[in-house]
């Protein structure tokens, strides 16, 4: 993915939403933030799908597997802190 810029009207919004949770460090935030990306990636995959360009094609399912690692990571940390009590 591209530098982060929150906000940035030049970027798509799959982008944006993308972008915002891979920042977010709250654990449960950051679970509503990945379903909301996840949603728009999906939706612009569809959208895209007889026509979208090689390179966002690629770059939309780079941002799906990051979303999958990042709700794995933020799952594994919900469960931590659960045990833990922090």
């Amino acid at each position: 993915m591209s530098a982060i810029v929150a906000n940035d009207p030049a970027q798509p919004r799959w982008r944006q939403v993308c972008e915002a949770a891979v920042v977010e460090l709250d654990p449960e935030r950051l679970l509503k933030r990945i379903a909301e990306a996840r949603t728009a990636v999906l939706e612009e995959m569809e959208d895209r799908l007889l026509g979208s360009s090689q390179a966002e094609g690629l770059a939309l399912h780079d941002a799906r597997d990051m979303l999958l690692i990042l709700h794995d990571i933020a799952r594994r940390d919900i469960s931590e802190q659960q045990r833990t009590g922090t």
